[in-house]
């Protein structure tokens, strides 16, 4: 595994940005997915931003799905113009999160979401564990 403590390369940079802007294509998922099974071991920054962009996909959706049928809900009187804004948030966000942790992977930065950020920091155990390089001496 790489050494936390140097900046990410630009291929890690490149690799995290592609783990979040993919889920902008028909490929959706799976870009993450891929580069956390093909270079998430090699590199803490680039396991760290592939399975956060795993959880905020998922967590992305399942708003995306939750938000229009919560507009049942509203007065009458706002009904209708309350689906268009939840129907146009719920198109809209998902995107705009997507973008901005895909710049900040490209940046070499590291943006922690309150609760995905730490618990994908937990699922890929502490720093220094080895994430399955075997080149990595013991």
């Amino acid at each position: 595994m790489s050494d936390p403590s140097r900046p990410p390369s630009l291929e890690e940079r490149t690799l995290g940005a592609a783990s979040y802007l993919l889920e902008l294509t028909p490929v959706g998922l799976l870009g993450a997915v891929l580069v956390l099974l093909v270079k998430g071991g090699t590199s803490r920054f680039l396991g760290v931003h592939a399975t956060q962009a795993i959880l905020v996909t998922i967590a992305l959706r399942i708003t995306a799905l939750l938000l229009p049928p919560l507009t049942v809900f509203a007065p009458s009187s706002l009904g209708g113009a309350t689906m268009v804004v939840a129907n146009a948030v719920a198109a809209a966000f998902p995107t705009v999160v997507t973008a901005w942790l895909g710049l900040s992977a490209l940046h070499g930065r590291r943006p922690a979401l309150p609760f995905l950020g730490r618990f994908s920091e937990r699922l890929l155990g502490p720093p220094d564990a080895d994430l399955g390089n075997p080149s990595r001496p013991t």
